[in-house]
């Protein structure tokens, strides 16, 4: 996510808030570019969109040719890139830089090469891309500083660039300063499940759900216990603990996050802009619970903030400064580093889930009059101990109300609301049943 969000929404439609490598930063949900569009690709100053027909469009700063197309031309809009992509597997992008695996698994790099993260042996920049090897079973590619960590088919883990950045492990063998020059084996293990890079962070799950860490300790962000503030970077992977219940997780810059089955929110590393979603400023080097909500469903790292998306679709955002509106709040911080934003915000995304789509299987639980007026009134089925959760269009709860076991109607009192939309939700259990989208 770097400084903004960049999705793609059902509808196909390419939307961001935060930071925009072609325009304007926004601080609500924006559409980024016209079209319908299957995947967005973000690296800093450079944004790449693949549609729906497999065109694969390149936008924001080519210096040093991110773009790949021969040149390190300015371009004022975004450029088709010659040739179809659909299919591909794996595309990663740096300020300058762009590394993919095409949909036959062969490895194509291109752009800035200081640090030998082209991966063909030198340290030229190459303005076109250029095919590493000849192997074809490449599956998976993610981008450090200045370092790539690419995974075989057969679940193997290699890795070429700078290896001081952190996420290429003691396994590789350095030449020239610390550069690993070619892809090289960094774990011959092959029960490596998921994988997330950031800046100088690897975590990696294995098949028994454990999670590994290794690089950067200089915060905290690899979560191991026995770390200390010594901006050491540890080159050996190893488990943050002994867990096996780790559902989802992302790191980018010095923090990362996890989710974990039973639905709870976990972070770790820098804490100085309450990326861990307190004010303390402490910086935690164990996964610490955020709040206490058991509903969360994937979490994202951006750079010094993170974006969170509960199961029923809401999304929230917590930590940074937000001088580039990246929490989505509809609000710049034009005071300083000194105001930082540890609270979560809902955020409204339009053709997400949560208020875009009518309803979720709800039509047999609830009958209700919609538009309503001055009351909200509906019909509910028998439902075992569930109740009902109203929201308005910023994710904020309104009322709860209890439902009886044997069905039954209910009013709520809306007179003082705004006109608007909101959002109906039957929980039961501890499960939604569904949702429904009603206006006012």
């Amino acid at each position: 996510m770097f400084e903004g969000v960049y999705y793609i929404t059902p509808s196909q439609e390419a939307m961001f808030w935060g930071v925009n490598p072609l325009g304007a930063n926004k601080a609500t949900p924006t559409v980024l570019r016209t079209g319908s569009f299957q995947n967005i690709y973000l690296g800093g100053k450079v944004c790449f969109l693949l549609d729906t027909q497999g065109t694969l469009w390149a936008g924001g700063y080519n210096g040093q040719g991110a773009f790949g197309i021969g040149n390190t031309n300015t371009y004022s809009s975004y450029v088709a890139l010659s040739g179809n992509y659909s299919g591909m597997k794996s595309l990663v992008l740096d300020d300058n830089y762009g590394a993919m695996i095409k949909a036959d698994g062969s490895l194509w790099t291109w752009g800035e090469n200081t640090h030998y993260q082209i991966g063909d042996g030198t340290n030229f920049t190459r303005l076109n891309p250029v095919r590493i090897g000849t192997a074809t079973d490449w599956k998976g590619l993610y981008y450090g500083a200045a370092a790539v960590i690419a995974q075989k088919n057969n679940g193997q883990l290699w890795g070429w660039g700078e290896r001081l950045s952190g996420i290429l492990t003691n396994n590789v063998s350095i030449s020239d300063g610390g550069f690993v020059k070619i892809p090289s084996l960094l774990s011959s293990d092959t029960d490596w499940a998921k994988v997330a890079v950031g800046t100088n962070i690897a975590l990696a799950q294995k098949t028994s759900g454990v999670l590994w860490s290794w690089g950067g300790d200089d915060h905290g962000g690899i979560g191991r216990a026995s770390a200390t503030a010594s901006a050491s970077i540890r080159f050996n992977p190893a488990p943050i603990n002994t867990d096996t219940d780790w559902k989802d997780f992302s790191t980018l810059s010095h923090t990362s996050y996890a989710v974990k089955n039973n639905g709870t929110l976990w972070g770790w590393g820098d804490n100085g802009y309450g990326q861990l979603g307190n004010a303390s400023g402490q910086n935690s080097w164990v996964p610490i619970q955020i709040g206490t909500d058991t509903d969360w469903d994937r979490v994202y790292a951006g750079t010094d903030f993170a974006m969170a998306v509960k199961t029923d679709g809401r999304i929230f955002t917590f930590g940074g400064v937000n001088y580039f509106g990246q929490l989505g709040n509809g609000t710049f911080n034009t005071t300083g580093p000194e105001e930082f934003y540890p609270n979560m915000y809902a955020i409204n995304v339009p053709g997400c889930p949560y208020l875009d789509k009518p309803h979720f299987g709800i039509d047999q639980l609830l009958q209700v009059v919609n538009p309503f007026n001055d009351s909200l009134n509906l019909q509910y089925a028998p439902m075992d101990q569930a109740e009902l959760l109203l929201y308005d269009n910023t994710g904020r709860l309104l009322s709860r109300s209890s439902l009886l076991p044997s069905g039954g109607t209910l009013q709520i009192p809306t007179e003082s609301w705004p006109q608007g939309l909101y959002l109906l939700q039957v929980n039961s259990q501890g499960k939604t049943l569904g949702s429904l989208k009603v206006v006012k």
